[in-house]
């Protein structure tokens, strides 16, 4: 293709598959589960990163191998403590409520990143508007409540062992900041951005 980038090439393969989960996992779900609200906040939730890779810009600088290795347990983690909640069909009202808040949550600041979105740490701009004003990760903080309501949904049933993927998530997610930053600490913006507002995930803690 003369004249498009591999990188451009790349996030158009990569976007048009984060779409087809979408219906992929509509498609193969239970009828019973199928158009619940967790099984929708899911689709929903990769329709919107789909369409945020198929447009965001190029990124400026990207992460080194380390860095890159640091943030792979955190995307991962998600696939795990979905694997552990209870069938979405079987879900009680409280961690339901609790995983489409999160969901919310989340594709509001993935929506506030608009192009600069990134799946591994890499500087494609920064972001300063919707929840990025009062915390640095908010996404973060979306997809921690949705972890933690595949566990609250799994507890109901004495599944205690489910509370795992939550406490690992905490601690690979931080690491995932980390490593994320210190590549956009490159951008003299996000520096100055980075000493208005203090708090990277939870306001008053850290």
């Amino acid at each position: 293709m003369p004249g498009v980038s591999g990188e451009r090439v790349f996030d158009v393969l990569l976007g048009v598959s984060v779409l087809s989960w979408a219906a992929l996992g509509l498609w193969h779900a239970e009828p019973a589960d199928r158009w619940t609200a967790v099984r929708v906040t899911i689709a929903c939730l990769h329709v919107g990163v789909g369409l945020l890779i198929l447009f965001r810009a190029r990124a400026v600088a990207q992460g080194s191998f380390g860095a890159m290795a640091a943030a792979l347990p955190a995307l991962l983690i998600s696939g795990w403590a979905l694997r552990s909640a209870a069938s979405p069909g079987a879900w009680a009202i409280g961690p339901g409520v609790a995983f489409v808040i999160g969901g919310a949550w989340a594709m509001w600041s993935l929506a506030a990143l608009g192009r600069c979105f990134a799946i591994l740490p890499s500087l494609r701009g920064v972001v300063v508007r919707g929840p990025y004003r009062v915390m640095r990760h908010p996404a973060y903080v979306g997809e921690l409540v949705m972890i933690a309501a595949c566990a609250w949904s799994a507890w109901s049933t004495l599944a205690w062992w489910a509370i795992l993927p939550p406490i690992a998530a905490v601690a690979f997610v931080a690491l995932r900041i980390v490593a994320e930053e210190r590549v956009l600490a490159a951008d003299d913006r996000y520096t100055a951005y980075a000493s208005r507002v203090r708090w990277r995930l939870i306001p008053g803690v850290w």
